[in-house]
């Protein structure tokens, strides 16, 4: 109780700094308030015909059908349950849930970076959750005989998660973790149990064939490996390194080492190799490391902090309730300041486009938003579901038409941006089109021929065709 207490006590504190999550929360409520579907909200290629997240939607419509929630009370719940879900598997599935709040403190300390990822409220967690729930259950599955409990545990967990985020071919990464360790039977099951719910997940969807051609297709294009690096965002670029994180993982381990309370064997597990594998990864995409690899790291730190907990602490004993609330304290307070800023409102550069008063300054009915600024459509949608316009740049890049993605993927390269590329857009627009870009402030209007532009403070400027005199 006090290890949940906490987990949903930080998200609420960081959202009590005036922190709001700044991309797919926003999208998520937006939509499900808005009552769309995307190809009514963005402009979308015509091969993605099917809902990207139906079962995060389901969720989301079912709570905001029942309780009239807007968009704001929906982004609250979506930071504070999914981050609380992340640890429902350590406090069912341990025997001392107080060491994955230890282990939990020592990452964000160690990674303050990538620990932001947990509260952004997207849909990811709860694919990390089922993550974090397979890999407290690999030793079960690898068992002689694993109870058949485990193995449909397994699978409906497998099957929500692929219904909320169908990233189903990422799954296929812990059973690669298996394979490495030589846990055979681990593999098998866990292949068993991910085809049943890869299964189960299409068949909800109700376009099971659809969902298999649209997963990968997405996929591809998110990752869109043939792009220049600057022009994808922060979180597909290559990482780092997390050198602070390896050493501390470095000194757990020679310290259990030096104890004698670390096997060889204990080094050779999945969860190891799936904490490698996602580094290496990484080099590639930042998010295999703060997606599947830091959580491994995060699960092999929790089970050694448990086996010292139970050598020194009874279970029943009061120190153990004193440790823990000690523990769950010091989690709390350190996840949840705001250093450096990290959990500022960064929304309010937008506040002034979409003020009641700046109308004029975004599409009529029928109209489409221009802009090269993801975060325009992301404000946009969470402050006007129901707008009666469409945004050409939505949520992913990979989604506008081949020709305006090839065209925004050339804006973004910086070195060899030229005005000219805006024009193509000017050239599309309509009287109810709107075109948003940001410059360096009032005096420095967008060099873009053939609009009128006005300007929305700090850096915004709103472009139209000229009115007729």
């Amino acid at each position: 109780m006090l290890v949940l207490a906490a987990a949903v006590l930080i998200p609420f504190r960081v959202l009590g700094h005036g922190f709001l999550p700044g991309d797919d929360a926003l999208r998520h409520a937006g939509k499900v308030v808005s009552g769309k579907d995307w190809p009514d909200i963005i402009v979308m290629r015509p091969d993605m015909p099917i809902d990207s997240h139906p079962g995060w939607h389901a969720a989301l419509g079912a709570v905001h059908g029942l309780t009239g929630w807007g968009t704001h009370a929906l982004v609250v719940l979506s930071v504070v349950a999914l981050f609380a879900l992340l640890s429902l598997p350590a406090i069912v599935l341990m025997r001392r849930p107080e060491a994955w709040a230890l282990s939990l403190l020592a990452v964000a300390v160690s990674e303050p970076r990538l620990f932001g990822r947990l509260l952004f409220g997207r849909p990811f967690l709860v694919t990390l959750a089922a993550y974090l729930a397979v890999l407290f259950l690999l030793p079960r599955l690898q068992s002689a005989r694993p109870a058949r409990a485990v193995m449909a545990g397994v699978a409906a967990v497998l099957a929500l998660a692929i219904w909320m985020h169908p990233v189903w071919y990422l799954s296929l990464l812990p059973v690669l973790g298996c394979l490495l360790a030589r846990w055979w039977r681990a593999a098998g099951r866990l292949s068993a149990c991910l085809l049943a719910g890869v299964f189960v997940a299409a068949c909800l969807t109700g376009h099971p064939l659809d969902f298999f051609v649209q997963t990968v297709q997405h996929g591809r294009l998110t990752v869109a490996l043939d792009a220049q690096t600057e022009t994808l965002s922060m979180e597909l670029r290559p990482q780092s390194g997390s050198p602070v994180l390896l050493l501390a993982l470095l000194a757990l381990v020679g310290w259990r080492a030096l104890r004698g309370r670390l096997r060889g064997a204990d080094l050779d597990t999945p969860v190891l190799w799936l904490a490698a594998l996602g580094w290496v990864l990484g080099w590639v995409s930042l998010r295999f490391w703060s997606d599947w690899g830091i959580p491994a790291v995060l699960v092999f730190a929790a089970l050694q902090i448990q086996d010292l907990l139970v050598e020194r602490v009874p279970d029943n004993a009061l120190p153990r309730i004193v440790a823990a609330a000690a523990a769950c304290g010091v989690c709390v307070v350190a996840l949840a300041a705001n250093v450096d800023g990290r959990f500022m409102p960064a929304h309010r550069r937008y506040l002034a486009l979409f003020n009641p008063a700046a109308r004029d300054a975004l599409p009529g009915a029928g109209g489409i938003l221009y802009s090269d600024d993801m975060g325009i459509f992301f404000q946009g949608i969470y402050r006007l579901p129901k707008a009666p316009w469409r945004y050409l740049l939505g949520f992913e890049p990979g989604l506008m038409p081949p020709d305006d993605l090839a065209l925004y993927r050339a804006m973004t390269d910086r070195r060899n941006r030229v005005p000219e590329m805006y024009e193509v857009w000017v050239r599309r627009m309509r009287p109810e089109d709107r075109m948003i870009l940001e410059t360096t402030g009032l005096r420095d209007p967008p060099p873009v021929a053939g609009l009128e532009w006005r300007f929305f403070p700090p850096t915004y400027w709103s472009g139209r065709l000229p009115r007729e005199r």
